[in-house]
């Protein structure tokens, strides 16, 4: 069968039972399973939901103001794709164009499944504004090439500066580095500078997703909601450890998120005031957030060798350990 997803199993929500009905009619066509379908009204929140483990949810719903929705959404650690359209009846004109969409999200999702990605052990958060490619690409110059590290670098930009950007900070660079684009996993030793005209977040799978939004926020990219989404997603997961630097810039972009993050056991560093360009960013993430090193670009290098070094070695008493008492 040319449209069979066979062995995909989604979860669905949906706002009415016709939508219900018609997602899953349309999913039965690409050989799609469905351990769970509700419509948002009926769904308990406690019951049946909380034991389903689909490879994704499909989440079909218009209601913005449903706390228990946002609830939910904010715990999930798998892929949620999220339709705020209404679902179109088989027979109507915009049904085909409505199903070949859902068609090719599908297979990509498919695809993920059949190529998980190489987690590394430790994902980095670079993010800076004013006075960022300086410190950023001091930071990178000053790391050994074999870490088993990813990194994320989110810098507040304009489309039309971003060429510039890559070029200031991929040049003192030791890993490649590139803008980043929808489907792109985490991987050790890569650099993924997110880009400002859309929206890239992390999903549970460890791949840069779109929902095809601007960031909403002041700042493109916005960190806060990169590193909330992160946090909310990755933290722990596959044991890939998550972690957040502050570098130089202007105004509190990151400093809600980061006190989240922290919650959450995320190691949150700074770049010290006294070596910015621009201290702001930096002070109002130690002024909402426990700051567990702050230091200058090739001191924060420094305690990152320092740190993954003390990772491994504690994983490995605790692999001896376990072998002892196995023995």
């Amino acid at each position: 069968m040319e449209q069979s997803l066979t062995g995909l199993r989604l979860g669905l929500i949906a706002n009415d039972e016709s939508s219900l009905q018609r997602l899953e009619k349309m999913l039965d066509g690409f050989d799609c399973q469905c351990p769970y379908g509700e419509v948002l009204s009926e769904i308990d929140w406690q019951g049946a939901i909380t034991d389903v483990q689909p490879d994704a949810w499909i989440v079909c719903v218009d209601d913005a103001d449903n706390s228990e929705l946002d609830d939910w959404l904010a715990e999930q650690s798998i892929t949620v794709m999220l339709a705020d359209e209404a679902v179109p009846a088989s027979r109507s004109e915009a049904y085909p164009e409505w199903r070949q969409r859902w068609l090719q999200k599908l297979r990509k999702l498919t695809q993920v499944h059949k190529e998980k990605p190489q987690w590394p052990k430790q994902l980095w958060v670079l993010a800076a504004s004013t006075g960022g490619p300086e410190a950023v690409g001091e930071f990178l110059s000053e790391l050994p090439a074999n870490l088993d590290a990813g990194f994320i670098y989110i810098q507040h930009s304009s489309v039309s500066g971003e060429p510039l950007i890559r070029q200031v900070v991929a040049k003192r660079s030791v890993y490649p580095m590139a803008l980043a684009e929808e489907g792109q996993a985490v991987a050790p030793g890569k650099v993924w500078m997110l880009g400002a005209s859309r929206r890239l977040l992390l999903n549970s799978q460890g791949l840069l997703e779109s929902d095809g939004k601007p960031w909403a926020s002041d700042f493109s990219p916005s960190i806060d909601q990169f590193v909330y989404s992160a946090a909310s997603r990755i933290s722990g997961q596959n044991n890939c450890q998550l972690g957040v630097i502050i570098f130089s810039g202007m105004a509190g972009d990151g400093a809600e998120a980061c006190r989240f993050a922290q919650q959450r056991g995320v190691e949150i560093w700074t770049q010290s005031p006294e070596s910015c360009i621009s201290p702001f960013m930096p002070m109002a993430t130690a002024e909402t957030a426990q700051v567990k090193f702050s230091g200058s670009p090739k001191q924060l290098a420094e305690k990152l060798c320092e740190h993954l070094a003390s990772v491994s070695e504690s994983e490995d008493s605790e692999e001896t350990c376990l072998e002892k008492v196995a023995s």
